[in-house]
């Protein structure tokens, strides 16, 4: 990273001090996106436990049977990677002071923020809009298709590889992802 950056040009004392504000920087925004995944987390364990529940009324199958059971665990698993990532973050001195006014409007002007906003735009897109039943067409749009549209929107954005490169690895990892999880595991997809 250091010569991408030309920072190699560098004398050694500014070159640190560079690599710890980027360290630093990374920490305090460790600490956001622990807190917002806890409670994502906590909403998700919420959510398996109310499908799980109605589940059980209505079919009367046991718990770990139930439908929400691996949400559960998922929820559980990434609640716990939450915690660790904040005691990490805050024991490496992360915290949210960049937040106050002055120094967010530095960051707001920032690309890794627009970067940033970009992905949860194309999440949101790939969760809420193209996820079984489009909202404004009320069309089904296969997993499939949303995932390899996804794919493609990230990696054409971020100018990851030449085009037919991205339509490539695209397709292949969207193949895999709906062999393994759909015909090896028997899960279903949306």
């Amino acid at each position: 990273m250091l010569f991408a950056t030309g920072l190699h040009d560098l004398d050694e004392g500014r070159r640190k001090m560079i690599i710890d504000q980027d360290k630093k920087n990374m920490r305090d925004t460790d600490v956001l996106f622990a807190l917002i995944l806890m409670v994502a987390s906590i909403a998700l364990i919420i959510y398996s436990l109310v499908i799980s529940f109605e589940a059980m009324r209505v079919t009367d199958c046991a718990f770990y049977i139930a439908p929400g059971l691996p949400t559960l665990l998922i929820g559980f698993f990434l609640l716990v990677s939450a915690m660790i990532l904040l005691v990490t973050a805050r024991r490496q001195g992360g915290d949210l002071r960049w937040l106050s006014p002055k120094k967010f409007l530095v960051k707001f002007k920032s690309k890794e923020f627009w970067n940033t906003v970009i992905v949860f735009g194309y999440l949101f897109l790939y969760m809420i809009v193209l996820w079984e039943r489009t909202p404004l067409l009320g069309i089904h749009i296969p997993f499939w298709l949303a995932t390899f549209i996804f794919l493609n929107l990230m990696m054409i954005t971020f100018k990851a590889t030449k085009f037919l490169n991205i339509i490539i690895i695209s397709g292949i990892t969207t193949f895999l992802v709906d062999f393994f999880f759909r015909t090896l595991a028997r899960i279903p997809l949306p």
